[in-house]
């Protein structure tokens, strides 16, 4: 769990999160890059970056949801399970990550359920539902 399959969860959060150089509203918050929030909208000035800012701030906000995981979540998990919990946990936040039941299944040790979880859960736009797919089935690749 050391993150080596950064290159696979990182391309999912790139393909879903799209790229924007400019900052842009992520539901109250400023956001930019790759959907890295950077403050409440009317508390934080606006932002332009260049791409290899956008890749920089990904690295950091992914490396705090490994973080989370390595603290957080004690059942056993395999490369491609930690892959696409960086994905979700990038995502929603630690914070709802760590209330939610996705996060008591996968506690209680029912991988298979957890994956199949994953399909359903934090579903608040249309494209959620794609991306919960892709992170279900990469999720389950490492299912044994």
């Amino acid at each position: 769990l050391d993150g080596e399959g950064k290159n696979q969860f990182k391309e999912l959060i790139k393909k879903f999160e799209g790229l924007h150089l400019t900052e842009y509203d992520d539901g109250g918050w400023w956001a930019v890059g790759y959907g890295h929030r950077y403050g409440r909208i009317g508390q934080e000035s606006r932002q332009t970056i260049t791409e290899q800012r956008a890749n920089v701030l990904l690295t950091e906000d992914m490396n705090i949801a490994l973080a989370y995981i390595r603290r957080n979540i004690k059942t056993q998990l395999n490369q491609p399970q930690v892959d696409a919990l960086v994905s979700i946990i990038f995502n929603t936040g630690t914070g709802t990550f760590a209330r939610s039941e996705l996060k008591k299944t996968i506690d209680s040790g029912n991988l298979m359920l957890a994956g199949n979880q994953i399909v359903d859960a934090f579903i608040s736009s249309p494209g959620h539902r794609d991306r919960r797919y892709a992170e279900s089935i990469m999720f389950k690749g490492g299912t044994r």
